[in-house]
């Protein structure tokens, strides 16, 4: 990968703003780049200047730097008439264990940068309110212009800058990460690819450690789900799993950009299949059509109806009276959802029969999986008592896992129209584990408590006249 030179514009190396890039920089190197960031002011302009001692460079970067840290602060270049080729060359010269990747050039006054800015791919200006008229020029003459203030997390301003700038990790372990939203589902298909081309244990231990994980991109295991099945299409033992994960990352409600993927190497699987596939298998298949019948619902596609009922007949024929307790646990969440995007609570007593099936092997599974299905069918809306026996159940949890408890009640008092309950419930479950404040912005049963968030009203509308 060839060095991208990027030069930051700021009036002053002293202010609020070269403090964001040197933070700037420590930010895309904990990230895996190798990063230069090369501060020239004026008084090196003319000379070469020496590198900056090792204890500068650890106290411009933080007092947690370390020597493996693979960004660096080095060098003040010499700039003269032919400053173009040379200074790109200084600029990006190896250094072990090879050239920058990306150099972050910081200069304090407008000769600098107007050197500089010869030879970058890029500009970030970043500016307080009283400098950016004197920065217009400038940044006006830059080949990518990328704004930004000195208050911007410099986590996400990196996110940014690699976006203005089309770069690509060098890493394909990032890359394949790197796929969090569906625009990026191709960037996340090459990284993972080039991980299965180079070596597909360390790829699928990669899928299990990194992407299968609650936080794991959904994108990137799809990409990961259509590698595997691109390269590897007869390996059901290693498919099968891999297509159980994504289907869950799907969600259980509402469409999904990913579902139409997802339901067509499903389908694809299955129509290779020389005999019956194994329960799990099937059932995962089907709650794949489901998700994707709801992308097809959703944008007033006529095919949605038949496969609708296809997939809920071949759902109900299935049986799991005989095989495996996890299996029971996943049909019962399968009926679940299907319960989510039909509306209707006929299959109830049939998810329940299943988590009682595996309850008495799998009693703490049962107990969770359990949960999540009368969750599912309460979310249907017509039936109220299926809150309330939400809310017993979560009471009698109180005494071993409180904040799972108090979660679990914010989520059946945000559904029936309780919002001063149920943020009292999040705030105790905060108390127990604060972890939970985050979750709750990402669980979608307790979207209903988040309804208006923002509005001058919320407070009333929560807490009603006496706003406590």
């Amino acid at each position: 990968m060839s060095t991208t030179i990027v030069v930051v514009i700021t009036r002053s190396a002293m202010s609020a703003a070269a403090a964001l890039t040197l933070k700037l920089g420590r930010a895309l190197a904990e990230d895996g780049w190798r990063v230069r960031l090369v501060d020239a002011p004026s008084a090196a302009l003319s000379a070469a200047a020496p590198p900056r001692p090792p204890e500068e460079e650890r106290r411009l970067w933080g007092a947690e730097s370390t020597p493996s840290q693979r960004g660096v602060l080095t060098l003040s270049p010499a700039l003269r008439d032919d400053h173009g080729d040379r200074l790109r060359y200084v600029l990006g010269r190896p250094w072990a264990p090879g050239p920058p990747e990306l150099v972050l050039a910081l200069a304090g006054d407008e000769r600098g940068l107007g050197a500089l800015l010869g030879v970058c791919d890029g500009a970030l200006a970043i500016d307080d309110e009283d400098e950016r008229e004197a920065l217009a020029p400038l940044l006006a003459a830059a080949p990518i212009r990328l704004g930004a203030g000195p208050d911007e997390v410099p986590a996400v301003l990196a996110a940014r800058l690699l976006r203005a700038l089309g770069l690509t990790h060098p890493e394909a372990a990032a890359r394949a990460r790197q796929g969090a939203l569906d625009a990026e589902h191709d960037l996340a298909w090459e990284g993972f690819g080039e991980l299965w081309d180079t070596d597909p244990e360390a790829a699928q231990s990669f899928f299990w450690g990194s992407l299968a994980t609650q936080d794991g991109p959904a994108s990137a295991a799809v990409a990961a789900l259509g590698v595997i099945h691109d390269r590897a299409p007869t390996e059901l033992d290693v498919l099968g799993p891999v297509l159980g994960v994504c289907v869950q990352k799907l969600g259980a409600s509402g469409p999904h950009p990913l579902a139409e993927r997802v339901w067509r190497v499903a389908a694809a699987i299955e129509a290779r299949a020389t005999g019956p596939l194994p329960l799990r298998v099937q059932i995962d298949l089907l709650d794949a059509g489901l998700r994707y019948a709801w992308t097809l619902r959703d944008a007033g596609d006529p095919d949605f109806e038949p496969l609708l009922r296809a997939l809920e007949d071949r759902l109900l024929r299935l049986d799991a009276s005989t095989t495996r307790p996890t299996d029971n646990l996943r049909l019962a969440v399968a009926l679940g959802n299907l319960a989510s995007l039909t509306g209707e609570l006929g299959h109830l007593a049939w998810a329940r029969r299943c988590i009682e099936l595996a309850e008495p092997s799998q009693p703490a599974l049962a107990e969770r999986y359990g949960v999540l299905v009368l969750t599912r069918f309460a979310a249907t809306g017509q039936d109220p008592s299926l809150w309330d026996e939400l809310v017993a159940h979560a009471r009698g949890r109180v005494g071993p896992e409180p904040a799972r408890a108090h979660h679990l009640m914010a989520v059946a008092f945000a559904h029936r129209g309780d919002r001063a309950t149920a943020l009292s419930h999040l705030g105790e479950a905060c108390v127990y584990d604060r972890r939970r404040l985050l979750a709750a912005f990402c669980d979608p049963d307790l979207a209903p408590l988040f309804v208006g968030a923002g509005r001058a009203d919320y407070r009333f509308r929560v807490s009603g006249p006496e706003g406590s």
